[in-house]
Order: C-alpha cells, then sequence, then structure tokens
C-alpha cells in the first residue's frame, strides 16, 4: 500500500549546488543553474533524512556499460525523468520500483469510469447530481460534464436552452440520454403569468417580456390574426388565401374583396405566393386605405429568385395568392392572437371566448433548446423538444437517436429564415426520430457524412416557399478542399416516412445516397414543385427504391423526382412513381442515368 506521493519539483540553484536529501530515494543533478528533482514524500510518521554528503544510501553501479534489463528499457521509455534521475546517482532499484508505481498509478486514472449525472425537475444544482439527489437544469450538467459523461434526464418540462461547449471523443461521447420508460421535454415556450385584462369582445390583452411569435392555449396551437381568417386546422387549405384580380401586376395587388374587409392595411405585412409561384415572399403594405381594391408593395429583393425580365414579362397575375396579417383589427375570431411588436402586449381570444386567465397560455420564448458551435461527439437520445429546435454549427460526429420534435420552428415572413432546425458539420446522424408541425424544415443537413436514418417527417413547410422542406441536405466541403466521395462519404437519406409538406418534400445534391423511403402528399402551397428536387452538379448522387406520389401543387402542376436545368451525373433507379398532378419523372442534362423505374398514373405524359 502506497501512503506517499511524488512530486516533480523544477527549481533555479546555484550552478555548484548538488545534494542529495529526502526521504528514501532521490536524485538531484545539476545542468545549467537548474536542478532537476524529484522526492518521494514521506508516510505519515516517517523521518525525513538529509544526506548531503557522505557515502550515498545505495552502492553505486560501476561505470561498464551493459546491456540494460527489459523491465528498466520499459521504465526509460514511459517515465524517462524518473530513469534519468535514478542514472544520476546510481540509485536504481528503489527509484525504478517508484517509476512502476507511478506508472501504474497514472494508467489506473485513465481507466476511470465516466462519470453519471441525473437532472430531475425537482433537483438542485447545489447538489452532487447523483440518483438520490439530482441537478435540477439542463444548462448546469452541460457546463459540468466532459468527455464520457452521461446526463440522464428525468421525466418533467424543462423550460431552457442548454448550450453545448465542450466535446468528447470517438470513445467517449458526452451523452443527454431521457430516463427509460419517461418523456423529458425540453420546452421553448413559456407559460403566461401577467395579469389578463379586458380589451373588447371576446379580445383579453396581457404584457409580455418580449415579442413572441408562437401562442398555445392549453398546449393547442393558434395562428396570428390575419385576413382571410385562418384556423390551424386550416394551414393546408389554399381556399383560406386571398386571391388576386385582375389589373394586379408586380408590385401591386388588385382584389375587390379587399375592400370590403374595412382596414386600413397599410403598414401590415403581405404573404405574397407570386409569379412563378415556388417562392413566397413577405412584404410590407406600403400604400391603401379603407375602402380601397388595391395596395402596393416593394419590389425590392425579388432578384435572388426571380429575374426583373421574368417578372416584368408576365401579363397576367389574377391566379396568385395572399394573405395579410400584422393588424389588431384582423383579430375577430377564436384561436387567433396579435402581438403589438412597440409595447409586447398579447391581444388573444380563446377557443371558447372566455377569459385565457381559466387557461395555460404558452408562449415562444427560446428558439433553440440545445446549440452548439464547434463540438464534436455528442449523443441526444430520447429526448422531446417542443416549440424549439436543435442547431449545431462547425459540429461533427453527433448521434440524435429517438427524439422527437413538436412545433420545432416558425416563420412568420416567409422571406425571412427562421430558427432552423439545421446540422452543419460531418457524420452527424440522425435516427429514430420524428418532427411534427414545424413551419420551416423538418430536418436540414449541410456537410459530408451525414446521415437521416428511419425518421418520420410531417406537416412542415407550411410558408409556402421552396426553401423549406422535409429533409434537406446539402453535400459541402471545406474551404480548399476538392469533391472525393471516397475520402468524404456520402450523405443518406434512408427509410424515411415524410408527408404534408407545403414545397419539396426531399431536397438533395451531390453526393446524397436516397433510399427506400416513402414520400407523398408534397407541394400543398406552392406551383412547379417535385417531391424530391435537385439539379446542376449531382456526382456521387443517387436516387433509388422509393416510393413517391401524391405531389398535387393548387394548380396541378406536382413532379415526382426532378433533376433541374443542367443536372449531369445522376442516377435514379428502381422507384415507383404514381399520382402526381404533373409528371412523374423530369431529368434535364447530360450524363445521367435512369433505369428501371415505374412511373405511373401521373397528371400527364411520364418522362
Amino acid at each position: 500500500m502506497i501512503s506517499g506521493f511524488l512530486l516533480l519539483v523544477r527549481r533555479t540553484a546555484p550552478r555548484a549546488a548538488s545534494r542529495s536529501c529526502g526521504w528514501g530515494p532521490s536524485a538531484v543533478q545539476e545542468k545549467g543553474g537548474s536542478i532537476l528533482c524529484w522526492y518521494a514524500a514521506r508516510p505519515p510518521g516517517g523521518t525525513r533524512q538529509c544526506q548531503s554528503e557522505g557515502r550515498p544510501p545505495y552502492k553505486q553501479k560501476t561505470a561498464r556499460r551493459t546491456r540494460q534489463p527489459r523491465r528498466k528499457r520499459a521504465m526509460r521509455t514511459c517515465l524517462p525523468f524518473l530513469h534519468r534521475a535514478s542514472r544520476v546517482t546510481g540509485q536504481s532499484r528503489r527509484p525504478r520500483a517508484a517509476a512502476w508505481i507511478v506508472f501504474a498509478f497514472l494508467a489506473a486514472c485513465c481507466l476511470l469510469p465516466a462519470a453519471e449525472y441525473v437532472v430531475a425537475p425537482n433537483g438542485s444544482d447545489d447538489g452532487p447530481g447523483s440518483r438520490e439527489a439530482p441537478w435540477k437544469t439542463l444548462a448546469h450538467a452541460a457546463e459540468t460534464m466532459v468527455a464520457g459523461d452521461l446526463c440522464l434526464i428525468r421525466d418533467g418540462i424543462y423550460r431552457e436552452s442548454v448550450v453545448l461547449k465542450r466535446s468528447g471523443t470517438a470513445e467517449a461521447p458526452i451523452r443527454f440520454v431521457g430516463w427509460a420508460g419517461e418523456r423529458p421535454v425540453i420546452c421553448g415556450l413559456d407559460v403566461v403569468k401577467g395579469e389578463w385584462i379586458h380589451h373588447a369582445d371576446g379580445v383579453w390583452r396581457t404584457r409580455l417580456p418580449e415579442v413572441t411569435e408562437q401562442v398555445f392555449i392549453d398546449s393547442r396551437p393558434t395562428v396570428e390574426a390575419r385576413w382571410p381568417n385562418m384556423s390551424f386546422d386550416q394551414r393546408w387549405d389554399r381556399g383560406t388565401w386571398a386571391t388576386c384580380g385582375w389589373g394586379s401586376t408586380f408590385g401591386l395587388i388588385k382584389d375587390p374583396e379587399l375592400a370590403e374587409t374595412g382596414i386600413d392595411w397599410t403598414g401590415a405585412e403581405a404573404t405574397l405566393n407570386v409569379a412563378h409561384q415556388w417562392f413566397t415572399w413577405c412584404r410590407t403594405v406600403q400604400d391603401h386605405d379603407v375602402g380601397r381594391d388595391t395596395f402596393s408593395y416593394s419590389t425590392d429583393g425579388f432578384r435572388k429568385v426571380m429575374s426583373m425580365k421574368y417578372a416584368k414579362s408576365l401579363k397576367y397575375w389574377g391566379n396568385d395568392f395572399y394573405c395579410l396579417f400584422g393588424k389588431l383589427e384582423a383579430l375577430d375570431a377564436p384561436g387567433e392572437w396579435h402581438c403589438d411588436r412597440d409595447t409586447t402586449v398579447l391581444y388573444l381570444q380563446t377557443y371558447e371566448g372566455d377569459s385565457p386567465a381559466k387557461h395555460v397560455v404558452e408562449v415562444k420564448a427560446r428558439d433553440y433548446g440545445i446549440s452548439a458551435a464547434g463540438v464534436r461527439h455528442v449523443v441526444l437520445q430520447n429526448l422531446t423538444f417542443r416549440g424549439c429546435a436543435i442547431t449545431a454549427n462547425r459540429a461533427s460526429d453527433w448521434l440524435v437517436d429517438g427524439c422527437h420534435f413538436e412545433f420545432a420552428t416558425v416563420v412568420r415572413k416567409s422571406n425571412q429564415r427562421c430558427s432552423d432546425q439545421r446540422l452543419d458539420g460531418n457524420h452527424i446522424t440522425i435516427r429514430n426520430c420524428s418532427v411534427s408541425f414545424s413551419a420551416g424544415h423538418g430536418f436540414s443537413l449541410s456537410g459530408y457524412g451525414n446521415t437521416v436514418d428511419n425518421c418520420v417527417i410531417h406537416d412542415t413547410a407550411w410558408s409556402g416557399s421552396q426553401y423549406y422542406a422535409g429533409i434537406r441536405m446539402r453535400h459541402v466541403v471545406p474551404k480548399g478542399q476538392t469533391f472525393d466521395i471516397t475520402m468524404q462519404g456520402v450523405n443518406a437519406m434512408r427509410r424515411n416516412t415524410v408527408y404534408n409538406v407545403g414545397a419539396c418534400v426531399l431536397y438533395f445534391s451531390r453526393g446524397t445516397e436516397m433510399g427506400y423511403n416513402h414520400v407523398y402528399d408534397g407541394g400543398l402551397l406552392c406551383e412547379d414543385i417535385a417531391m424530391a428536387y435537385s439539379g446542376g452538379d449531382l456526382r456521387g448522387s443517387v436516387v433509388h427504391h422509393n416510393w413517391v406520389h401524391g405531389c398535387r401543387t393548387p394548380l396541378g402542376h406536382g413532379i415526382g423526382i426532378r433533376g433541374d436545368d443542367q443536372t449531369h451525373d445522376l442516377v435514379v433507379h428502381h422507384n415507383v412513381v404514381w399520382d402526381n398532378g404533373g409528371k412523374g419523372l423530369i431529368i434535364k442534362g447530360n450524363d445521367n442515368r435512369y433505369y428501371c423505374n415505374t412511373v405511373m398514373y401521373n397528371g400527364s405524359v411520364d418522362r
């Protein structure tokens, strides 16, 4: 049994100094005005000795060179500073034995088991984080954990945002795992605790700490007040949008029904699904008066996705769609709300028309439940995220397994990026997860070697813009590197079920394998949309063994699988494509291969 400890010291000393002192073996070597010493601390009750003169305590070996024993060579390799000290004084046995003890101690430290921590809503961050005395917050656990540690999360709601700053390793990742058989929820919503004051017929108001863009009543989603009225359950109903009339043009909406609203819409926000209708924009209403059937909007910013020449060449804008929001006067139906962006006052009408004080009202307070930048080797398992998303930038080697995301993102203005469910990095795996009711992406991944496997994703991208998709994957290589599938690995979408998507269901780029997926009911709020879409350089991309059906856009122009302009090196085989409003399969460009596909019962001649 070892009762002492080892200490390595480097200190300055006169050049002439040379002594050996301490309990047990010790050594001093003179070198350049410094003394390199190692001491063994005396045991309890031991007596400190000093032998600065006379015969050393152990007989020195002769200077004759002999082959060192294997054990001594190993010691010299593993702990050279200890071997060097013993060689100077000739004290070979006890220093050598002590060196092996130190080596064994250090090796044992490297094999210490990783820590296990527990978090529970009734815990305390002042405790040890054990099963008997858990912590209260995930943020405290994230600040404490190091590589190899495990955080077990008990059942309950955690209204916090966790920022991960530490990385794990390939052999010892940092893990956040839901307790077996329980449902921990990381929530981006806060309960409204302010006083509710009656404002008008069926409308109540309260002041929030900050502006919100998402409101729930007793866990039931509501919608921002708008015209024409729309309930949350009608989000896919094109009949709840206003229709542009004759006389509409680029920058001007003309609609006889607009004059009947009795509202001055100047300053409101207009969601515009106009022109080619595969994108949706949001513009501020510039000029309108009560009783007028026209309003104008700015045309700036359209050039990124629609050339001005194309826009001005269109002679008929009468089949376009739009809606208006951002006015308190539009709040006239149950399940609607309006938040004044200057005063942060929330106006709300419950589904029953009674006081919100009789209900649990929650508002969005945090975009992300978990976020990270430059963090590697993380596992998220068996967790539920509600009203918030996860995001990571420059990440690598993440595993998201068995997690569920509900109302993860909200898109108030279609042309502005929302708090995407986005993971950018390499070797990220998402499997056995679900995403439901996300206004933006289901999942968006950029990088290489990423995988989305065996997930169920539905009711996403209801903003009506092609930018958002059920799954969006882009193969991106670091700056200075070239595209090399063998070195970087492919991105993969496999065995997923994706449906009820406002725009494109699956978006992919070069270096992507898309196989064994079932995708249906896409393009619900856009035109000229494909269920599986890409274009350009598609080297290394293979689309195979998928079921693709039900792309029925509002005007019937839906497409099953599409390789758009200048597509090359795309392989498409063994897919079944049917019941799409437009075409089943379109591949433009050169050097593409498509074979053994079954394409039937689509709206026009299949190609």
